[in-house]
């Protein structure tokens, strides 16, 4: 369950102009998507720490 940020109340899950939102009936304000948000950093902090382990396993390779 998806709570406000601000007053910890349930949000609303919005649709518009092809994009979701989440509205708090409370606060009357649109709150970000923050699980997605989440999820993409997550993503990227991944893929740069496996990019990191690739690019020293190859230095120490190339370099015994």
């Amino acid at each position: 369950m998806n709570t406000c940020i601000c007053c910890s109340s349930q949000l609303l899950r919005h649709i518009c102009h092809h994009s979701v939102y989440w509205y708090c009936p409370r606060c009357r304000q649109a709150m970000p998507v923050l699980e997605t948000a989440t999820t993409s950093f997550h993503r990227e902090f991944e893929l740069r720490k496996s990019l990191h382990t690739v690019l020293s396993e190859q230095i120490l390779i190339s370099h015994p």
